[in-house]
């Protein structure tokens, strides 16, 4: 599992060392698809007894003070504010366009790596971790060698757990 392909082609991973010096302005972030249709599947339930992404946004957005920027011109007047809660951009409200994908991350300490609609997996918890956010993820186990909570991550399971995390 890379960096997404579209990153790739935009040459987007040559810049990776300036953007891990970025300052850390929110505590959490999350940007992506998250609509309750798609991602709250059997699939993520069942086969992988995960808490679905759109529930994990949900108890997320429930604990911490969120801003959810609804523009592009929103998003980038918040990547020089300090937001000590959660910023939330979900991708229908505005899209972060692929080429400054990797900056708008780099300005999170933290970065919610929900799972995907039919596999735990997506790149963006790639993405956060090549630009030095640390994911909070329920899947640490799908990397080689698994990542470790307090060490390269911050591991929930099951919905107290993350609330935990979250505090």
């Amino acid at each position: 599992f890379t960096l997404h392909p579209s990153t790739l082609h935009l040459e987007m991973d040559t810049d990776i060392k300036r953007l891990r010096e970025l300052p850390r302005r929110w505590r959490l972030f999350f940007s992506g698809a998250c609509s309750q249709d798609s991602y709250d599947t059997h699939w993520i339930r069942r086969e992988f007894g995960m808490i679905p992404r759109s529930r994990v946004l949900e108890i997320i957005s429930n604990e911490l003070p969120t801003v959810a920027p609804l523009s592009s011109a929103e998003v980038n007047d918040l990547l020089s504010k300090e937001i000590p809660g959660f910023v939330w951009v979900p991708e229908s409200a505005a899209a972060i366009p692929q080429e400054r994908w990797l900056e708008v991350v780099a300005h999170a300490a933290v970065f919610a790596a929900a799972p995907g609609v039919s596999y735990p997996m997506c790149h963006n918890i790639i993405e956060a971790m090549a630009v030095g956010t640390v994911p909070l993820t329920e899947y640490p186990e799908q990397f080689d060698p698994p990542l470790r909570h307090g060490e390269n991550c911050l591991i929930y399971s099951g919905e107290e757990e993350l609330r935990t995390q979250i505090r």
